[in-house]
């Protein structure tokens, strides 16, 4: 199976602060969000609700959807 590429976006509430990211893993990745694991914009801003996501063949094209 090849691997994908998610473009993803969270946001911390309805109309609140959004993010967008790129994975190729994107359970792991949201699982992060949610935990805090990483120190950064999400953890500070409380952005971990997935609301959207779609999956790409390749890291390039997935960061110029980004």
């Amino acid at each position: 199976m090849d691997k994908q590429f998610c473009v993803y976006i969270l946001a911390s509430k309805r109309n609140g602060t959004l993010y967008l990211g790129v994975t190729s893993q994107l359970a792991t990745r949201v699982w992060q969000h949610k935990s805090k694991v990483v120190e950064g914009f999400s953890a500070k801003y409380g952005v971990d609700k997935l609301v959207y996501y779609e999956a790409h063949g390749c890291a390039e094209t997935a960061i110029v959807r980004e």
